[in-house]
């Protein structure tokens, strides 16, 4: 299923803008929508609309938390990667550099792993360390040492978990925002096609009030913000994505 798209051009805060203006004039015309058949609720249900869609965080709030997020995935990979190669130290001074029981960790560079990767790395490692644990736990400290490393680990897979529930949120967000923005939209276009057509040759005034908002086309002077392009929705991605 391809991902859903708006059924106009312009930004959402010209949306908002519209969404009030077209509020505005179906109070002015209130009557006129009655007689049309326009249910005594729905003036009511606009404004309920308009201010819903306001409502809806951005998708520039949830970027901001995600990049929150993949900062702090890398603040713990940073201190895990750090800790990791102090334990290689320990043991290699422990072991011996060129011993069979150092050579059978497996130890390896941890640059090049992403941050899962490296979170089994360090689990590997720990699993290895069970055969050697009396050898460790003659060792002053490393035991505790361990511990503190495992802790690590466990922050970094918490940061993980945490980037990819936001990224998560974030896409229902923007799904969400283009479904509810697509509901006001049609409810403008409602209120303009049956501006129109009433003040058609009646009242040019009242009847250019409904054809400038209810054009497809941004109105002039207006800044656009959170635009999605050529009518989709915004991308929901910033290269944070943690490697599945």
């Amino acid at each position: 299923m391809g991902a859903k798209t708006t059924k106009f051009g312009f930004s959402y805060p010209e949306l908002e803008q519209r969404g009030d203006y077209v509020h505005n004039l179906y109070v002015r015309d209130e009557q006129v929508f009655l007689s049309l058949g326009f249910p005594a609720a729905f003036k009511d249900d606009l404004r309920s609309k308009v201010d819903a869609f306001k409502a809806i965080e951005p998708d520039e709030y949830w970027k901001g938390v995600q990049f929150s997020s993949s900062e702090s995935r890398k603040a713990f990979r940073k201190v895990l990667t750090r800790s990791l190669d102090l334990f290689q130290l320990r043991l290699k001074l422990l072991l011996g550099d060129n011993s069979t029981d150092y050579r059978s960790f497996q130890f390896s560079g941890t640059s090049r792993m992403n941050e899962e990767e490296l979170v089994r790395y360090a689990r590997g490692l720990f699993k290895t360390a069970e055969r050697f644990s009396d050898v460790i736990a003659a060792s002053d400290g490393l035991d505790t040492f361990i511990t503190e490393v495992k802790e690590d680990v466990e922050e970094l897979d918490e940061a993980i978990d945490r980037l990819r529930e936001v990224m998560t949120q974030r896409d229902a967000a923007s799904l969400v925002r283009v479904e509810k923005a697509n509901e006001l939209y049609d409810e403008i276009a409602r209120v303009c096609d049956a501006g129109k057509r009433y003040w058609n040759g009646e009242n040019e005034a009242y009847y250019n009030d409904y054809v400038i908002y209810g054009s497809s086309t941004p109105l002039p002077n207006e800044e656009e913000e959170e635009t999605p392009a050529d009518g989709d929705a915004a991308d929901t991605t910033s290269g944070d994505e943690p490697v599945a």
